[in-house]
């Protein structure tokens, strides 16, 4: 993302001061509220609580206020947008896709502040340039462009100072706003879905982790051509900061000007990636952000950028998806129930009317996929069929089953993968492609 496109603010570091300005943020929230109450009534209309809570206003606020706190209040509210964007009020969907585009980034005082603490007061003295506008800013962290003395360009990764001790109480606090909204399901499936979403936050503010994965994903793509990553600066890495050689390239979604064999190619090669990093790395680098992709038109390669979503598969799991790429490739419907109910995609407690309706998702997944040799992303509508689908489990009180972490990680990585091919309107080979995974290579 382009820093241009967004605001200098300072990050409430503290928890007080970030409750405050959920406080704050509450109350105006409230007060809007019942002025829009009192209006509607007086015009002889008596609007539901989510109708008055949900204006042009209060989305408004709401998406400025977690763009401004950064975090794990806009984390939360990206991962959500992609989760389940089509299942929410169009308001508040349209919030969430306002809170994709980014965050607001630190003043030039704060930035200096952070990197003196890390690096030392003199820590401009290691740098021929360091530009103190950052790159991008996302909701963690923000990056920044430099060069060392040596003429070496890195690409430096700066974490918003307050944010990982803010966690648990950031996601509380947004949590609490999306139960004001009424969107939100009930506690018992929501609990579990929080305890994940504050595991893997924590994760993702673990800048050394981070570097590990940039690592292990280097050392699996080792002589493979057509993909760059960044190379860790361990001197200069620290939990706050992560320090990478700078990779060229623009953002992916330039690469939709290109000729329509060249965006097939280079989607196809992101979904084979996709594909080998979980079963033959077991790796999910879960995150599907259009911005972990740049793109190299004079070189051809993509670059891969953000790995601090990164997660390790056991190999237990990894056996049972292969055998659920078989069935769903062969037909097999019961075969497809037994592994749903084995990858937790339901319990045996699950309403049977709940079952047959994740059963029908499934089915119609894989009946999409064998259809033609060559999936269309341009096309075809299997997200809008599927989300269609589960708008009737989305808006079902009584279900209350919550899926596996592995599932949720997978789900992201296929949706966003899924809008980024049909970004690039591209055709790939996909029926053939999983073919080639359906078997261990190791108990060939």
């Amino acid at each position: 993302m382009s820093a241009g496109q967004n605001k200098t603010s300072r990050i409430p570091t503290h928890r007080i001061s970030r409750l405050a300005g959920f406080g704050k943020l509450g109350t105006k929230i409230a007060a809007r509220s019942l002025f829009e109450g009192a209006r509607k009534l007086s015009q002889g209309e008596l609007p539901s609580p989510a109708e008055l809570l949900m204006t042009p206003q209060n989305v408004s606020g709401i998406t400025d206020e977690l763009a401004r706190m950064r975090g794990a209040a806009l984390k939360l509210g990206q991962l959500i947008s992609m989760d389940a964007g089509e299942f929410m009020p169009r308001e508040l969907a349209e919030m969430m896709t306002r809170l994709r585009a980014g965050a607001d980034f630190m003043p030039a005082s704060q930035l200096n502040k952070v990197l003196s603490e890390e690096w030392g007061k003199d820590w401009q003295a290691q740098f021929a340039e360091f530009d103190m506008t950052p790159i991008a800013a996302a909701s963690i962290g923000q990056v920044h462009r430099a060069t060392l003395l040596d003429g070496s360009e890195l690409a430096i990764k700066v974490q918003y100072p307050g944010v990982a001790q803010s966690i648990d109480s950031d996601i509380e606090n947004v949590v609490s706003l999306f139960r004001m909204t009424g969107f939100a399901p009930s506690s018992q499936t929501l609990e579990p879905l929080i305890a994940e979403a504050k595991k893997q936050l924590h994760e993702v503010c673990d800048y050394r982790q981070e570097a590990r994965y940039v690592n292990l994903f280097s050392q699996n793509l080792s002589g493979k051509t057509g993909f760059v990553l960044p190379t860790i600066h361990s001197e200069l890495t620290t939990d706050k900061v992560l320090a990478m050689s700078f990779v060229p390239g623009r953002s992916i979604e330039t690469a939709e000007t290109q000729d329509q064999d060249v965006r097939s190619s280079i989607f196809e090669r992101l979904a084979g990636l996709a594909l080998e990093e979980f079963f033959e790395f077991g790796l999910i680098q879960s995150d599907p952000n259009f911005g972990n992709y740049t793109y190299d038109a004079k070189s051809g390669n993509i670059g891969l950028l953000d790995f601090g979503a990164a997660r390790e598969v056991d190999q237990e799991t990894i056996k049972l998806y292969r055998q659920l790429l078989k069935a769903g490739l062969d037909g097999d419907r019961k075969k497809l129930k037994a592994l749903s109910l084995q990858l937790s995609f339901y319990s045996e407690k699950t309403d049977m009317r709940h079952r047959q309706m994740i059963d029908r998702i499934v089915v119609y997944v894989f009946g999409a996929i064998r259809r033609d040799s060559h999936f269309n992303f341009a096309s075809e509508t299997l997200l809008e069929d599927v989300r269609s689908i589960g708008m009737e489990l989305a808006t079902d009180k009584s279900f209350n089953d919550v899926p596996s972490a592995d599932f949720m990680f997978l789900q992201r990585k296929a949706v966003g993968l899924y809008l980024l091919g049909r970004r690039l309107g591209a055709t790939i080979p996909l029926r053939d492609m999983l073919e080639t995974f359906v078997c261990d290579p190791v108990t060939q």
